[in-house]
């Protein structure tokens, strides 16, 4: 029987999916560029962007690259510029987990130059869309399973508030 007494408990189903669409939002656009088109681009431009993470007390710097590029496609001409399909995919943070600086070899960009050829994936059905890094990093992708599997824990136990919940009449 569907439990109609303090309707606050439903507030946990409300989270559980939250949690559950944000960790396969994530995931998603990696999935979708599995079936991309392998092709090449010549990098046109780049520069190192950073972030601090508000909150950080220990200040990490986080570095990300940002790109422009140029690819062909079926004879016509495109420009590009995302890297991944979310910064944190490719960011870098300025040191290591123990506080040491963290080498400039870290950085997937280190040795980028402008003209260099590089391999660039294409959305078949939309070549205006392409990306340099298709696939998801191990961290992230802990952290979108994190995520999703957060959200399933959560519906777990509000399926079981359900159940053993008293019935308030």
């Amino acid at each position: 029987m569907f439990y109609s007494g303090d309707q606050s408990i439903h507030l946990a189903l409300l989270i559980a999916f939250a949690l559950m669409f944000y960790g396969y939002r994530g995931v998603l656009p990696y999935e979708r560029a599995k079936d991309w088109v392998k092709g090449t681009a010549i990098l046109l431009e780049y520069k190192e962007m950073s972030e601090v993470i508000p909150g950080d007390e220990s200040r990490t710097e986080y570095f990300f690259p940002l790109v422009w590029y140029e690819y062909r496609f079926n004879g016509e001409k495109h420009t590009g510029s995302q890297v991944s399909f979310e910064k944190e995919n490719v960011w870098t943070a300025n040191q290591t987990y123990w506080g040491g600086a963290q080498p400039e070899s870290y950085k997937p960009w280190h040795a980028w130059e402008v003209g260099r050829i590089m391999d660039v994936y294409i959305n078949p059905k939309k070549p205006e869309e392409s990306v340099l890094m298709p696939t998801l990093s191990k961290a992230r992708k802990s952290h979108h399973l994190a995520v999703t599997t957060a959200g399933a824990f959560v519906f777990i136990l509000w399926i079981l508030l359900v159940i053993y919940s008293p019935v308030r009449g």
